[in-house]
């Protein structure tokens, strides 16, 4: 039994012995590595056994793990030493483009002149010589005391309801024909005049002939078919609208010789029935 238990310890010796002969063995296969880290040929092919766990308290130098792991020193100081990439800039948004200055205005046009009225009256020369004298006045145009136009005047700015009629005094017809003259052109323009300031008045122009002569016009100047009265109606209608009172305020009829106001026995009579009329249809 003496012999027994030094012949255990030189058994246990012998086993340490081999497992720190196989260690080194294995160490040797790794730092046989050349100087670019690729292990020799030969070796890695011969060598089928797993890499030995190294045993606590020993210390793994940093190509070893590196050897092992296939990469190198200088790699991994670049991989851990490399700085981020810095952030894309935002784009800086283009500047919007200054607003084109505004077009000058075109000059506007000058006012086209007036259309003249066909014989229209010099009234320069026929108003009365004071205001005082004629009682009423129309911007410029002073009227003749108790003429029809100031009658007219006088009745449109009064109480009195629609409804009335003014004989256009001036207005004086030759047998069979349907002219005016300049004293009666005076007249129809300071009508037009005053109708132009009363845009709500609505009126009718009545064309009259008297009873010997004939309905059916055969003299110059005709219009179409229209009869001598109204002739004479659209006579005096034709130039209140030329003076730019709207067609919608007035309106014209002829009545041919069935309204005397006359006798057809006498030149007088007569002449009286050939006459136009204005009626006020609304104030």
């Amino acid at each position: 039994m003496k012999w027994l238990l030094p012949l255990l310890l030189a058994l246990l010796l012998l086993l340490l012995l081999m497992w720190l002969l196989r260690s080194c063995s294995g160490c040797a296969d790794v730092t046989g590595e050349d100087s670019s880290g690729i292990v020799d040929g030969d070796a890695a092919e011969g060598s089928t056994d797993a890499v030995p766990l190294p045993l606590p308290g020993d210390s793994l130098e940093v190509d070893t793990t590196a050897a092992q792991l296939g990469i190198g020193v200088d790699t991994m100081a670049t991989a851990a030493e490399a700085p981020e990439p810095a952030a894309e800039p935002e784009p800086v948004p283009e500047p919007e483009p200054a607003p084109e200055p505004a077009p000058e205005p075109e000059p506007l046009p000058e006012p086209e002149p007036a259309t003249a009225v066909p014989n229209a009256p010099d009234v320069s020369g026929a108003v009365v010589p004071s205001a005082a004298a004629s009682g009423f006045d129309l911007d410029n145009f002073r009227l003749t005391p108790g003429s029809m136009e100031a009658q007219l005047l006088a009745y449109l700015t009064g109480s009195e309801p629609a409804g009335r009629s003014f004989v256009f005094s001036r207005v004086n017809y030759p047998s069979g024909d349907h002219p005016i003259d300049a004293d009666g052109a005076e007249q129809v323009f300071l009508v037009g005049e005053i109708l132009k300031r009363f845009p709500n008045v609505r009126a009718t122009i009545h064309g009259h002939i008297d009873g010997t002569e004939s309905e059916t016009y055969t003299g110059p100047n005709p219009r179409g078919s229209m009869t001598l009265s109204q002739l004479r109606a659209h006579c005096v209608w034709q130039r209140l609208v030329y003076q730019s009172v709207p067609r919608s305020q007035i309106e014209m009829v002829g009545h041919a010789a069935s309204d005397p106001v006359g006798s057809d026995d006498t030149a007088e009579g007569r002449q009286a029935n050939r006459r136009v009329e204005i009626e006020i249809t609304r104030k």
